[in-house]
């Protein structure tokens, strides 16, 4: 009686474990992790050309772009962390017979720059444990706002856009949900590389002397700063194309 117990409880574990690994072989998660992981093999890469067309590069030739991007970003992310911020709190607004302003001029704007330095995982990692071919949910979340080098605060940072325009200045995002296939024993996640329109120039603070002739700007201040602002249209994620944050997204797998 007692050997027939023991046989009969090995054979139920025997089946609990069985049943355990096989609800097991198929994981997704829902979590996003906001930085970014550069793991695994880039197995596809789709680039938003200025005509409104899309460069797709897979295998080596995707890897090897991967690459040489990420050697870039990291001097991209040297320079900008350089930048001393500037701010204006405490800064006297009136002198005398006259009052300080505030401008922003301009020498250089240039379309579409990639901002290397920015990348970071937008969507959850879906992972197949099982032997064959399953289909997943993949989300979706992107953002990303202007952004000015060095930071520059008050004053400063408003002649910024008022000089620029109203389509300056702004802060894009996008959710969705997208299903996609995962080979078996494979983890597949996006990364996204923004792209964005870049404006160079210096921002000043100068004053027009009151009761003489000269009516010349006296520049009190000047910095040089280099100004980034996001774009939101038709994007290429993968077999997909969809309005979104513009730039490059980037599917790893491993």
């Amino acid at each position: 009686m007692k050997k027939v117990l023991v046989f009969a409880m090995t054979i139920a574990m025997v089946f609990s474990l069985s049943v355990c690994a096989f609800t097991r072989q198929t994981e997704t998660s829902d979590m996003i992790d906001d930085s970014v992981d550069r793991g695994g093999t880039v197995t596809r890469i789709d680039i938003p050309n200025e005509d409104g067309t899309f460069t797709t590069l897979t295998g080596k030739e995707a890897q090897e772009w991967y690459d040489k991007a990420g050697e870039e970003g990291k001097q991209e992310a040297a320079e900008e962390s350089s930048m001393q911020a500037i701010n204006d709190e405490d800064e006297i607004e009136t002198i005398g017979s006259f009052h300080y302003k505030y401008r922003y001029i301009e020498s250089k704007r240039t379309k579409n720059v990639e901002r290397k330095s920015l990348e970071r995982t937008v969507t959850n990692k879906l992972r197949n444990q099982s032997s064959t071919k399953q289909s997943y949910t993949l989300s979706l979340s992107v953002s990303q706002s202007w952004s000015v080098s060095p930071s520059v605060t008050g004053n400063y940072k408003e002649s910024i856009q008022s000089t620029l325009g109203s389509s300056w200045g702004k802060t894009y995002s996008k959710t969705e949900s997208l299903t996609v296939d995962v080979k078996p024993h494979k983890t597949v996640w996006v990364t996204f590389i923004p792209i964005m329109d870049k404006s160079v120039g210096k921002t000043q603070k100068y004053y027009i002397p009151r009761g003489t002739t000269n009516k010349k700007p006296i520049i009190e201040k000047s910095y040089d700063v280099t100004t980034y602002n996001p774009k939101y249209l038709l994007s290429k994620i993968g077999p997909f194309k969809v309005k979104s944050v513009y730039g490059t997204y980037v599917w790893h797998e491993k």
